[in-house]
């Protein structure tokens, strides 16, 4: 996209700044929205009455707006991503959940005091991008558990990646508003099927059928670490959810090695965890499986520390890698 196509798309979102609310309130509710919600969240009441007829709207003037400008459309969405929580009953701290009624006293916002700002800052985004790129975007396969078995036509040279921690995390669960509104859930399983596509990184992840899988993560530490999970885990699946994130890990990475070039330079940020007051050295587990299939560990930088729950010390780190072919 040149950039006057792009100051076109920027004065589009400036209008729309001025006129959305209005325009969509001529909108009739979105009932495919509505159903799903119904079909998915039950009786939970996630936003004000107001405000989720606003929603349903927006939600069908977005839809009519993609039969023109289908690039647009989809800003104006992730405007409206940005808008869902502050203006729900749920509030993201960690994980998400309601807000308390001290804090509805003093964060509920509405679509009307946040929505127009949110499409400025867009366009304003959109006015100053400067990059030019002088490749084009191949998206290999959906899911990354997948690398090993997808065509690529090119080797890779780099990989920056950011899997999941294993941190208990229910990252569908924290954006299931989200993913509702781009009509991505339909039913009460629509969550579990994502989780299950999903690196497991959760308790509500673990794969049953990972329990008497038998293969060897070139690992001592993980095999004393689930050792110690299996004597003081407070819930039985903790151990295997730990088995099944390095197994999967060690499937993925390995996976990777059937693309990537000589020399090629393999970047992860992850970070450690403690269940049940047994630390799990993520990444130094990790780096012992990937020396197994032939990642060559380089450097360690801690980016971040914070204290746990039992007040021990976990950190955010970079971990570098050069696989030889």
């Amino acid at each position: 996209m040149n950039a006057e196509m792009r100051h076109q798309k920027a004065a589009h979102l400036r209008e729309l700044a001025t006129s959305i609310l209005d325009s969509s309130n001529e909108c009739h509710e979105s009932e495919e929205l509505n159903t799903a919600y119904d079909n998915v969240f039950g009786n939970s009441i996630y936003f004000p009455a107001n405000q989720y007829s606003k929603i349903l709207k927006l939600r069908t003037f977005i839809d009519e707006l993609s039969i023109d400008d289908v690039v647009v459309a989809n800003l104006v969405t992730i405007a409206c991503f940005a808008c869902l929580l502050p203006v729900s009953f749920l509030k993201k701290q960690g994980d998400v959940r309601f807000k308390t009624e001290k804090e509805k006293l003093t964060q509920m916002r509405t679509l009307e005091e946040i929505l127009p700002d949110k499409l400025i800052q867009i366009a304003e985004d959109v006015d100053d991008v400067t990059i030019t790129m002088n490749r084009v975007h191949q998206l290999l396969c959906p899911n990354a558990k997948m690398i090993g078995d997808c065509e690529v036509s090119n080797r890779i040279d780099a990989v920056i990646t950011s899997p999941p921690y294993l941190n208990g995390t229910n990252y569908f669960r924290n954006t299931k508003l989200e993913l509702w509104f781009l009509k991505e859930l339909s039913s009460k399983d629509s969550l579990r099927q994502f989780r299950d596509d999903a690196l497991t990184s959760a308790i509500c992840d673990v794969k049953k059928e990972y329990s008497n899988l038998d293969i060897d993560l070139h690992s001592p530490l993980l095999k004393k670490t689930l050792q110690r999970l299996e004597e003081t885990a407070y819930d039985r699946r903790i151990p295997l959810m730990a088995k099944c994130y390095f197994v999967e890990m060690h499937e993925l990475f390995l996976g990777l090695t059937r693309h990537l070039s000589n020399n090629a330079k393999l970047f992860i940020d992850l970070g450690d965890s403690i269940f049940g007051g047994v630390h799990i050295p993520t990444d130094l587990i990790l780096n012992e499986v990937l020396g197994g299939i032939g990642y060559r560990f380089d450097k360690r930088i801690v980016l971040r520390e914070r204290r746990s729950r039992n007040n021990e010390i976990i950190v955010q780190v970079l971990l570098k890698y050069t696989y030889d072919v």
